[in-house]
Formats: C-alpha cells, structure tokens, sequence
C-alpha cells in the first residue's frame, strides 16, 4: 500500500508490569510506535503497567481489553478508566 506503514500500534499485554513497560520503550526506539493497545486488564493487575507506559512513551492510548472476546476490546477512555478503579473506594451505598 503506497505510503506505507500509515500508523504503527504497539499491542502490549497490561498483566507483564516492568517488562511491558521495556518493551514499549524498545519498540518505540526502535520503530517509533503512534499509539497503544493495552490487553489483559481484567486481572487482579488491573494495568498498573498502563500508567507507566502512558508516561514513559507520551502515546495515545487507542483501545483496552478487559476479556478474552473481540468485543471486550473497548476504546480507551481515561476518565471511564480511573473512575472504574476508584468504584471499589467510593461506591455509594
């Protein structure tokens, strides 16, 4: 396809922490990554990796996947997803 690659995106799984966090960094020194794909963030993790990445490579975040199905890969919104894991200390009663 003329022009390309047009746009190269990183899919990272969010339960590997640091080694996640060293694998975006190589590839984006290696291949300069446009964006962000973070996967597994149903665990107990809950993509503590995600955070540090985003600092690290300064990339958008495109898409989440919080299930092992096409449909649980959800574009990524970061106030949706702080709010989903503050809901566990702020839940109304």
């Amino acid at each position: 396809m003329e022009g390309a690659p047009h746009r190269k995106i990183l899919i990272l799984d969010g339960t590997q922490g640091n080694a996640a966090i060293a694998q975006a960094k190589a590839f984006n020194n290696i291949i300069g990554v446009d964006a962000l794909i973070i996967t597994k963030l149903d665990g107990t993790a809950k993509g503590g990796a995600l955070f540090s990445i985003a600092k690290e490579l300064q990339k958008p975040i495109l898409y989440i996947g919080t299930g092992e199905n096409q449909a649980d890969l959800i574009a990524f919104d970061k106030e949706d997803f702080v709010d989903s894991l503050l809901d566990s200390f702020f839940l109304e009663d």
